[in-house]
């Protein structure tokens, strides 16, 4: 999903991993592994992979040219997903139709509503959220670098991002703090109005700004002591939260950020040489989009098969297929009848 001018096989197996543990995410994969602490653990990397795209995405934008944006640069990538995004959204525009509208049990009048506020602000289907956020965030920071206060305006949004990402971990996490807050009514209106927190456009904003600043740090390397640290920290908080069932829907963590800033800076600058790097950065893209679809499929074969797969099965199946139609679809745009497949990734 990156424009990138420079390539780091580092990186790219990293987001490969990350597509696979997306999957993981999605289907619970580990469901059926008799072990809490397993569960736990996989639970709270797997959350790690979005964050992991959306850091490696804003890196490469701004590699070129760290300390501004081109504008020839910034339209050029948030063309570019955009093209990837409408290419997914009609491969899933029947299945989003099925789900938004069609199994819907709102009024008419409400699930068109429901639905195009959820076009709007994180995605016209399952997983355009992070889509959509990229193109958001492209063309803000292309806006802020062309102003003369433009540092100004960055502290502004890193003060944003901080406020925002914070609301986000309340949000999911730690909703059920809502309810001791008594402010379960006012998100709840928030939420009808616009979306999730923390599956919106804004969400991108804080590791757009991360990915910004390794761009312009390359150097920047954490100590091992505080990689370890925070790593650890993470992991308690993981399971305080699924122990104590701090939250319904568990999706950001108050040390997510800052275990994939100090993970992504170790990952970069590792000195790994794999040869098929760039077909493992077009198939990270390609599982990531296309897992939704091969979720519905499989699941509605099981209805209409009326058979049944483990959460493990599941998993397997989605990951095996999304990976061998990555492979069919990179291969097949090299033939000139078919280069048109490269919108697809």
């Amino acid at each position: 999903m990156e424009n990138a001018i420079n390539n780091n096989d580092s990186i790219d197996l990293m987001k490969f991993i990350a597509a696979i543990l997306v999957v993981a995410l999605h289907t619970d994969a580990f469901i059926n592994v008799n072990s809490y602490l397993f569960n736990f653990i996989c639970n709270g990397i797997s959350r790690l992979a979005v964050p992991i795209f959306f850091i490696s995405s804003a890196y490469f934008l701004y590699l070129p040219s760290p300390d501004k944006l081109s504008k020839d640069r910034a339209f050029s990538y948030a063309k570019r997903i955009a093209i990837l995004y409408l290419s997914w959204f009609t491969i899933n525009l029947p299945i989003t139709f099925f789900n938004k509208l069609y199994l819907n049990t709102y009024p008419l009048g409400e699930r068109i509503f429901r639905y195009l506020r959820s076009f709007i602000f994180s995605g016209g289907f399952s997983g355009a959220w992070y889509l959509t956020a990229c193109v958001f965030c492209s063309l803000l920071f292309y806006y802020v670098d062309t102003k003369e206060n433009s540092k100004l305006l960055y502290r502004i949004l890193l003060v944003f991002s901080v406020v925002f990402y914070l609301f986000c971990v309340l949000t999911s996490s730690y909703d059920s703090l809502l309810d001791l807050l008594k402010v379960r009514r006012i998100y709840d209106i928030y939420e009808l109005l616009f979306c999730q927190p923390y599956l919106s456009i804004f969400i991108g904003i804080p590791y757009f700004l991360i990915g910004r600043f390794f761009a312009s740090n390359k150097e920047y390397k954490p100590s091992l002591p505080l990689v370890i640290l925070i790593f650890i920290l993470f992991l308690f908080e993981v399971f305080c939260v699924m122990k104590f069932s701090f939250g319904n829907i568990i999706n950001h963590y108050l040390f997510l950020a800052p275990l994939t800033f100090v993970l992504f800076a170790e990952i970069k600058s590792l000195p790994l040489k794999i040869k098929p790097s760039k077909n493992l950065r077009k198939s990270s893209t390609i599982i990531y989009l296309s897992q939704f679809s091969i979720i519905f499929l499989v699941e509605f074969a099981e209805w209409l098969f009326k058979i049944t797969f483990n959460q493990t099965e599941k998993f397997l199946i989605v990951v095996i297929t999304a990976f061998l139609l990555s492979e069919i679809i990179i291969n097949l745009q090299k033939v000139k009848m078919f280069n048109w497949l490269k919108i697809l990734y």
